[in-house]
């Protein structure tokens, strides 16, 4: 891959982790994985659960792929954001 491929993945990771952790804690009514799709959808306006050549990308804007998970499926999230990424 190249290099500044690599870079936007890590970014990429990072915000996913990040914004999981942070919509989690913010607000205790938030239940499930879904819940906090809904939100980040709404707040990006990005669309949800979009087919992509790998399988279904949580949310998808007009330059990135997200996929979201809990942050003890952090690993998770990783490997399906660089299958999506091929």
């Amino acid at each position: 891959m190249h290099t500044a491929r690599m870079l936007k993945f890590r970014w990429i990771l990072v915000w996913i982790v990040l914004l999981t952790t942070v919509f989690q804690r913010a607000n205790a009514q938030i239940r499930s994985e879904a819940d906090v799709i809904s939100r980040i959808a709404r707040h990006w306006n990005c669309r949800e659960e979009v087919s992509v050549q790998g399988g279904r990308a949580d949310l998808v804007t007009a330059t990135h792929a997200f996929e979201v998970e809990r942050a003890s499926k952090w690993k998770n999230s990783i490997g399906q954001s660089l299958w999506y990424g091929l």
